[in-house]
């Protein structure tokens, strides 16, 4: 029982003290097409998971299709949640934003225990 309620509160000490994520779609709202890379680095408050180059059109400022045509700075902030997986994507052109979204996956950590887990039996 003790080790019962050790665990509850230390679940509630990280979610409490944990803090918010900067990956949430009131950040997305906050980046606007022609901000600097520098300008949405400080919104989000670190720099990204993940950068790349890809290839395609930009649609509008929140619609991207890899298919092809010019070629775009992409950065990506991930933050993994126990539910779900979020993420903001950000598409540059010339060290300035053209196209940005917000993602929502819900495979979180909770979907890789019990995936990982159900393997093991």
């Amino acid at each position: 029982m003790v080790l019962i309620v050790a665990t509850v509160a230390l679940c509630l000490c990280i979610c409490v003290f944990h803090g918010r994520s900067a990956v949430n779609p009131e950040n997305v709202d906050r980046i606007t097409p022609g901000m600097s890379l520098s300008e949405v680095e400080a919104i989000m408050g670190e720099s990204a998971t993940h950068a790349d180059v890809v290839t395609g059109s930009v649609l509008d400022a929140q619609t991207f299709a890899a298919n092809g045509g010019n070629k775009y700075d992409f950065r990506q902030w991930t933050a993994q949640g126990w539910m779900d997986t979020s993420c903001v994507v950000v598409i540059l052109d010339n060290d300035h934003v053209v196209c940005r979204y917000y993602n929502r996956r819900p495979q979180g950590q909770w979907h890789r225990i019990k995936a990982r887990l159900s393997s093991l039996f």
